[in-house]
């Protein structure tokens, strides 16, 4: 063995890509009514308000008519793209084609902005009305005194978490506002506070209380007829000032038909060479137009979670 073979040792540089830890699309388009649109604004559904029978007391009298109140909901269009160049000569001195990675990496950031729309829509003002001149504040008003809005203290002393005695209450609301449970399937967006949290509640873990088990494999994905999505989207999406001027995350709670995407053009992928560039790199680019909406209050429920 010669001493000088030193000299020839190498270094071995991996051929694949990975992606760093992220969400991976979107986890909430698939949970929220959704149309396809053209224009610069589009008016998902006619709202036709309901009205009550009366009763006939006497004969022959003039009919008085029952007028439904009528309303519009609007949804707005969002541009969004991701643009990602890929120098022909980068690639010649690099082990592995870095496309395919790329474009998985843009199609994640892209589904990430649908979660992001849909949560900004939840609680911000919608418009209605026939050309959409009118508007319609989620407010700030208690499930306690006919509002939205589950305390961030119900149930307790002090402000908390996620907890049964909350979801107790979302329950309760949806049924209050007459929210026909058998037909439409209740969902609520954690984050991961939120869900240790309830991972900490003795009616979710034990068997006790339950027909059968809640936690797969650690994780909570449906309890008291509620379906659970976790993205830590919601995080910031949702982040505000609760019933006790603290700041917490306003967890969304809905069904299918109290949300609305949008969609203009869905996200679509087109890989060119930029010849009108230096070194004509290989461009990876993707774009969308969407836009979100709240369709109706009642369909509606945030938990403040401190």
């Amino acid at each position: 063995m010669s001493a000088n073979l030193i000299n020839l040792r190498t270094i071995q540089f991996s051929d694949k890509f990975a992606l760093l830890s992220q969400q991976f699309g979107s986890r909430l388009q698939g949970l929220v009514g959704q149309g396809q649109y053209q224009g610069k604004q589009a008016s998902p559904v006619n709202q036709v308000a309901p009205t009550a029978a009366v009763a006939v007391t006497e004969r022959f009298t003039p009919i008085d008519r029952q007028d439904a109140t009528f309303d519009r909901r609007w949804v707005f269009p969002l541009p969004f793209e991701h643009a990602q160049l890929v120098d022909k000569f980068d690639e010649l001195q690099m082990l592995g084609d870095p496309k395919p990675s790329l474009v998985m990496n843009a199609a994640n950031a892209m589904g990430r902005a649908k979660d992001a729309v849909i949560l900004g829509a939840f609680f911000a003002t919608a418009k209605t009305g026939e050309l959409a001149a009118g508007s319609v504040a989620f407010g700030s008003t208690l499930t306690t005194a006919g509002g939205q809005n589950v305390s961030v203290q119900q149930g307790a002393s002090a402000a908390t978490n996620l907890t049964v005695a909350k979801l107790r209450e979302v329950v309760k609301t949806f049924l209050t506002n007459n929210v026909d449970l058998d037909r439409e399937q209740i969902t609520g967006a954690l984050n991961a506070k939120a869900h240790d949290s309830l991972l900490g509640e003795i009616q979710v873990t034990s068997m006790d209380y339950q027909t059968k088990p809640v936690l797969e494999e650690g994780r909570i994905r449906r309890f008291m007829g509620i379906n659970f999505v976790l993205t830590e989207e919601v995080t910031n999406a949702c982040q505000g000032t609760d019933d006790l001027a603290g700041s917490s995350i306003g967890i969304p709670f809905w069904v299918n038909s109290g949300m609305h995407l949008g969609v203009w053009i869905d996200q679509t992928t087109n890989i060119t060479q930029r010849t009108d560039l230096k070194l004509q790199p290989w461009q990876i680019y993707m774009d969308m137009m969407i836009g979100a909406t709240r369709i109706e209050e009642k369909k509606v429920v945030r938990v403040w979670c401190r």
